[in-house]
């Protein structure tokens, strides 16, 4: 997930016109997810802690490292 970027897990909740779509609880995040979101995490913090003050202020309101 990284390579393409990270994208909020969601659910929809409601059917038809009336659906809406929400976040989806942590509870609920199957072993995939939850890997694509720690791998987003691990390479975000590899490129924070390798960059100076002035380049991490650039980079840090990237959401994937692949942004950055």
């Amino acid at each position: 997930m990284v390579e393409v970027g990270y994208t909020p897990l969601t659910k929809t909740v409601g059917i038809d016109t009336d659906a809406i779509i929400e976040p989806k609880p942590l509870a609920e995040w199957t072993a995939v997810e939850k890997s694509s979101s720690q791998s987003n995490s691990k390479g975000r913090n590899a490129i924070f802690i390798t960059v100076g003050e002035s380049e991490f202020k650039r980079i840090s309101t990237c959401k994937t490292s692949k942004e950055a």
